[in-house]
């Protein structure tokens, strides 16, 4: 049995979380196209495109703190 220490579940800062997510946002630029495509997939439910606008709709805890916008 593996016992989590409480380091181990320390909440990161907001620094980190911000280089975190630049890193990832890179490896997802710089993703082969089908690796892109199923990253969206999880996320993102329905894309509808109209004259006039785009809207994506997913998950929304994930869209609240999205710094894709």
């Amino acid at each position: 049995m593996v016992v989590a220490s409480d380091e181990a579940l320390k909440p990161i800062s907001d620094d980190e979380a911000n280089i975190a997510s630049a890193k990832l946002k890179q490896m997802i630029v710089d993703a082969p196209a089908d690796l892109k495509k199923r990253y969206i997939r999880a996320f993102v439910s329905e894309i509808v495109v109209g004259k006039s606008e785009i809207v994506i709709t997913g998950i929304k805890r994930c869209a609240r703190r999205s710094r894709f916008r």
